[in-house]
């Protein structure tokens, strides 16, 4: 009997391989998607733990500010912050807010560069249950009045440095007429801003009760994110307490632990940096190196110096880097792993192996969206992997649109129309649940949602980016269609910058739109503009026009000078065609002008002059 049952177990084992591999075969990818999934489902379930007890990220904070007291939480300029320090501190910004007369439900915004203060006053404000927007701080009057009207913000914090203090001076009379109050707390004051240091080193640093934000629900809002998204003006749009916790396990799929330390010079008021970074090292209870802003010259000192084993990135970030001159000290770091988003393939595997990084984690996501994807490979240019059993289950679809108005095309029968492998469409993701949308902005909100994509009472987000799944799997970023473009590392809305520019008075019609440029991530703002009857173009009253009313990044790099432009059958200007066109002299026959910053003008662009650009010896 034993040497039957022996031969039946043998049996049964042999057909479980045969059964196995067979699946295998059906399946190649089983054991990534069922890794995927599994992935999915734990993150889903810790986070609707959180949820279940109205537990949000400013409790996770507190939770790990007392299991890590002692534990270096920041090092900004040499100085060490634990987690302990953050903790005092926010308690001590939050009782000198509430005497204030500031309460849940209020919001406030902050005008300022990375510092540790930007994380104690953001905690200070959300154990009250108060709502912070994150402002660029390269905007400048109009637009920033503008992101506070969207959200209704009461208070403005400006950081220390006199940059950010003046730009808000020239707005100061027209925030008081809105109500909204100016806060320095850094010990300067300017004009008619109130200088709060003194109150908040005097304030108590007893813990803040829970109470305070009792009624505190996942649909309110933790922080407004500004982006220009696929169309208009720059848009706030809502992070709510539900998504801000989610953001804090994007980065579950990786190998990252409460011993590793964070490298952040990326601006805070991004969601790479605050959501992603800040929220990585809350959940993991790791260190954060911060620094005001990226230095090329600084970055691997400070990495060495602080022991970073993790830095942030965005593409342009790295090709800097590789720009510097190879040194024997290039792979002398600690960094293991970099995570981000827009690093092109061709500069992926020269900065990989220059400087020996081991794992490029490579994102895809947007702030206005519901997909985000990564890369946990290391396969070049991929933000990630979807078989067809994956890509069923997270429910994503690459369709065709219009170029021109980034919108899905339909069939004849009312639905959108996938595109096969290899071939490049627009990315539309599931909504699930609530979207949150841009703050006091519904009609860019509906524009966002695409309705019976597929089947009737369907509801898909438009992610306004064009991507690629090839034959093996991989999903890829191909480009952003729509009203804007990104360049220097941010968005760039070209509605906003043709307003801008439109109330130059020389000027009849114009149309933003944005270049490549070899060498150079992202694309450059061109302006194509018709001249009003009888005007001439002054280029040095251009440039002090658009540059102090834009953010630097935002000022057109290209302008072109037209007799007419020409507009489709909705009256909408035809970029697609003018993108195509570029910027060569060669190939376009009315005049041109660059932007040139050591003369303080524009200047005509020649074929000397487009040769330097392309080869990088002309500053843009």
């Amino acid at each position: 009997m034993a040497s039957l049952d022996g031969n039946k177990g043998e049996t049964i084992a042999a057909g479980a391989v045969s059964a196995t591999n067979l699946l295998s075969c059906m399946h190649p990818y089983l054991v990534h998607d069922q890794h995927t999934i599994n992935c999915e489902r734990r993150f889903i379930s810790v986070v609707n733990g959180h949820l279940e007890r109205k537990h949000f990220v400013v409790d996770l904070f507190i939770e790990q500010a007392e299991k890590y007291a002692l534990k270096p939480c920041v090092i900004y300029e040499n100085t060490i912050y634990t987690f302990g320090d953050i903790d005092r501190m926010s308690n001590q910004f939050a009782n000198f807010v509430r005497r204030q007369g500031l309460k849940r439900g209020d919001t406030i915004a902050m005008f300022m560069y990375n510092e540790p203060a930007y994380l104690w006053m953001y905690f200070g404000f959300a154990k009250l249950g108060i709502s912070c927007a994150f402002i660029n701080y390269n905007l400048r009057g109009e637009s920033i009045t503008k992101c506070l009207e969207v959200t209704g913000a009461k208070l403005l914090i400006v950081g220390k440095e006199s940059e950010l203090l003046y730009s808000v001076t020239h707005i100061v009379d027209e925030l008081a007429e809105r109500n909204v109050l100016v806060w320095s707390c850094h010990g300067n004051n300017l004009g008619n801003f109130t200088d709060v240091q003194d109150g908040v080193l005097k304030s108590p640093d007893d813990p803040i009760p829970r109470e305070e934000r009792n009624g505190l629900s996942e649909n309110d809002v933790s922080v407004y994110i500004y982006t220009s998204g696929t169309t208009g003006h720059p848009k706030a749009f809502i992070i709510s307490q539900r998504t801000h916790l989610k953001t804090c396990y994007l980065a579950r799929s990786l190998s990252i632990g409460h011993d590793d330390r964070l490298y952040i010079c990326l601006p805070l008021y991004h969601s790479s940096a605050f959501l992603l970074g800040v929220g990585l090292a809350i959940e993991k209870g790791l260190t954060i190196i911060l620094s005001k802003k990226f230095s090329v010259r600084n970055f691997w000192d400070i990495c060495r110096c602080e022991r970073a084993t993790i830095f942030l990135y965005i593409g342009e970030l790295c090709r800097y880097l590789l720009s510097l001159p190879e040194s024997l000290e290039d792979k002398n770091h600690s960094v293991r792993m970099a995570i981000g988003n827009g690093l092109r393939p061709d500069i992926w595997t020269k900065f990989q192996g220059r400087f020996s990084i081991k794992t490029i984690a490579e994102f895809y996501g947007a702030t206005d969206g519901t997909f985000f994807s990564m890369n946990s490979d290391n396969t070049v240019g991929a933000v990630g992997k979807f078989s067809p059993l994956l890509k069923k289950h997270f429910g994503f679809h690459l369709v065709r649109c219009d170029y021109e108005t980034a919108e899905p095309i339909r069939g004849e029968d009312g639905r959108c129309i996938s595109v096969g492998l290899g071939e490049v469409g627009l990315l539309l993701s599931p909504v699930v649940g609530k979207f949150n949308g841009y703050s006091r902005n519904e009609e860019q909100t509906e524009k966002k949602l695409v309705k019976s994509a597929f089947k009737d009472g369907d509801l898909y987000c438009n992610m306004g980016d064009l991507m690629v799944l090839d034959k093996g799997y991989y999903l890829y970023f191909v480009d952003r269609i729509g009203d804007t473009f990104r360049w220097k590392g941010e968005n760039v809305a070209t509605t906003e910058v043709a307003d801008i520019i439109g109330k130059h008075l020389d000027i009849k019609e114009v149309t933003v739109y944005g270049v490549p440029i070899p060498g150079q991530d992202g694309c450059a703002g061109m302006v194509a503009l018709v001249l009003k009857d009888g005007e001439k173009f002054d280029p040095k009253e251009f440039y002090d026009h658009v540059t102090v009313s834009l953010a630097m990044y935002a000022c057109p790099r290209f302008l072109r000078i037209m007799e007419t432009l020409e507009t489709s059958g909705t009256h909408k200007y035809k970029k697609a065609e003018l993108r195509k066109q570029g910027f060569n002299p060669k190939d376009i026959r009315e005049r041109m002008y660059y932007i040139d910053f050591s003369r303080g003008t524009y200047v005509p662009l020649n074929e000397q002059a487009h040769s330097h650009i392309v080869a990088g010896k002309t500053r843009m």
